[in-house]
């Protein structure tokens, strides 16, 4: 399996955690945009 895809899958699952976690809805959708431009880069590195 490719690191890459286990990488997605954690950060898939932390997404999950921050939706579901009582902090701020401010702080939780900058945390959940955050995890998401991780998500995508690591989706688009290295596929060319």
């Amino acid at each position: 399996m490719d690191n890459r895809l286990v990488l997605i899958y954690v950060i898939r699952i932390l997404i999950a955690i921050a939706q579901t976690s009582d902090m701020s809805p401010v702080m939780k959708q900058s945390r959940v945009n955050r995890l998401q431009a991780i998500a995508e880069d690591l989706a688009g590195y290295g596929s060319d």
